[in-house]
């Protein structure tokens, strides 16, 4: 079975990591599979294709897309919260998919009760985001980092929280909302950023848009370094214990918890062990294997039955707060660095 993962040209760096780590673990699973940006490859049969497409369709220029043919074997990887409004957009283009899968147990319930056939695909551990190891002895020189892209309610709650913050050392990572195909001073990728989290104590996590869900991404990156995770409130956390894997705090006194834990080394440095450790044991694979399965449906002809809500009346999701247009500048940067990944 052959897999083809596509990025859109001038997608950004963030979601290429992403299909990367979870080609990764579908080639784990015993598909062969290929990475690209921009157009569909053409593929010998058995085939099928995988996209996040609230990036791939937004980005990719209308003659360059895939037509009815190719939609029919392609999977959406779907990867945004209801509230945002990129989670809207991945719902309009992923319903001309022939599957989606979605790393967010909200977003699944939201599109199955929009009759979207959707699967759950759990994230966990991957070699590729660790660059730690586990390592007790290593160094961490920054107290508190955060690293999400700006908006007008998370940059609030960081500045009235500005004076606990300006007693640690911290890196306070905040890019525009746009694509981004290249590293910034304030935009880390790759193996810098996850250096940075093995290099720094705490990760400060806070929600964007009308979304209250936790950032599986951010977090699975930060845990895996030993960088220990302070979030918003959240839902849809399982497996993860709050107070032994991972803190939740409201989001105004989320400084006020990292420096509690800053303050007390030994129950950080428990907390960084234990989130270590679950991090390893949440295997990708069973999700992978499933993605593999309904490729090969999809090769067939075979199309999964339309989503159904978890309950009757499952609820309608959250509002959808406006965000900032996202420009595609700087395009040929992340086909250049995406043509360097093994």
């Amino acid at each position: 079975m052959r897999i083809a993962f596509v990025s859109a040209v001038g997608g950004s760096a963030f979601m290429h990591e992403l299909l990367g780590v979870v080609s990764k673990a579908v080639a784990d699973a015993g598909a062969e599979v290929s990475v690209h940006v921009g157009r569909f490859p053409a593929i010998s049969e058995p085939h099928a294709y995988v996209v996040i497409p609230h990036e791939y369709f937004q980005l990719t220029p209308p003659d360059d897309q895939p037509g009815t043919a190719e939609r029919q074997r392609t999977i959406g990887f779907c990867v945004e919260h209801p509230g945002n409004a990129t989670f809207e957009v991945s719902a309009v283009h992923g319903s001309s998919l022939g599957a989606l899968f979605d790393i967010n147990h909200d977003s699944l319930i939201e599109l199955r009760r929009r009759g979207l056939p959707v699967e759950r695909f759990l994230l966990g551990y991957s070699p590729r985001w660790d660059a730690w190891g586990g390592d007790a002895e290593s160094s961490r020189p920054t107290d508190i980092t955060y690293m999400g892209t700006t908006d007008a309610r998370r940059d609030g709650l960081l500045a009235r929280q500005a004076g606990v913050l300006s007693r640690w050392n911290c890196r306070l990572l905040l890019p525009p909302h746009e694509q981004m195909t290249r590293p910034r001073q304030d935009f880390l990728m790759g193996s810098a950023k996850l250096r940075h989290l093995a290099r720094s104590k705490v990760l400060i996590n806070l929600h964007r848009g009308g979304s209250r869900s936790l950032e599986w991404v951010r977090v699975l990156e930060a845990m895996i370094n030993g960088c220990v995770v302070v979030s918003e409130q959240s839902t849809d956390y399982d497996p993860l214990i709050p107070g032994e894997h991972i803190l939740l705090a409201r989001p105004e006194v989320a400084a006020l918890a990292a420096e509690a834990l800053l303050r007390n080394p030994d129950r950080l440095n428990a907390v960084r062990r234990d989130a270590y450790s679950i991090s390893r044991s949440m295997d990708m694979g069973p999700s992978a294997v499933r993605l593999v399965e309904v490729a090969e449906a999809l090769a067939r002809g075979v199309l999964p039955k339309p989503g159904r809500p978890v309950t009757a009346d499952a609820p309608a999701g959250p509002p959808v707060v406006a965000e900032p247009p996202q420009p595609a500048d700087g395009l040929p940067a992340l086909a250049s660095w995406a043509s360097t990944l093994p």
